[in-house]
């Protein structure tokens, strides 16, 4: 097919300047101003909980996290 448009992926930004471009182009601040410190711990928090059900699971030789990985995982996080 003569002329039949191509799909090329784009590169993943390289480093910090480059994600910076990429956001300005988009029109997205890189400073992010509509997320509170609070909201980034909670949503960092609720990422470490969800990789340690997935680590428990695994661990277990499970494909899904169930009720006994999703404990396993809350009983690692809140020990002391």
């Amino acid at each position: 097919m003569a002329g039949a448009a191509t799909w090329t992926p784009q590169r993943p930004p390289a480093d910090q300047h480059d994600g910076a471009a990429a956001q300005a182009q988009a029109g997205q601040s890189s400073s992010a101003p509509d997320q509170s410190p609070s909201a980034i711990r909670v949503a960092s928090a609720l990422n470490n909980a969800a990789t340690a059900a997935l680590i428990a699971a695994a661990g277990g030789g499970k494909n899904l996290v169930d009720n006994t990985c999703a404990k396993k995982a809350v009983a690692e996080l809140t020990r002391d």
